[in-house]
């Protein structure tokens, strides 16, 4: 009685959990945008080392990520930088990307090819 029990619950528990939808489906041999029902783009493109953490510095960045599920993330970048050194090739949607530009506007969610790494200065103890 025990184990059906556990059974049970163990069912019921998994049962709760929710999972993230895939940002893609594969289509015959092509993997396509789940969105926009059209294929990814597989481009050249620069990452990071994979020890870095990359994140949007404002909510809106992340409001338009959440509705454009295949444009480039913040750790992808078309451009070589400081912070995107690792040459790689990513597939995206031109749709989702483009839906993410015009949703972001002008909020900096996106550097460009001149544009360095914006780093938090650090505050310095006056020396005594």
């Amino acid at each position: 009685m025990s184990r059906l029990a556990v059974f049970v619950v163990a069912l019921l528990g998994f049962s709760a959990c929710q999972s993230v939808p895939p940002r893609d489906m594969v289509m015959g041999r092509e993997r396509v945008c789940r969105k926009h029902h059209i294929p990814l783009v597989a481009t050249r493109m620069f990452t990071t080392s994979g020890t870095e953490l990359v994140h949007y510095r404002y909510d809106r960045c992340i409001e338009c990520e959440q509705r454009c599920p295949n444009h480039i993330p913040t750790y992808w970048s078309l451009y070589r930088t400081e912070l995107h050194r690792r040459p790689t090739t990513f597939p995206y949607c031109k749709l989702c990307e483009e839906e993410f530009r015009r949703c972001i506007g002008t909020t900096p969610c996106i550097m460009g090819p001149n544009q360095a790494m914006q780093r938090t200065p650090t505050r310095r103890s006056p020396d005594i």
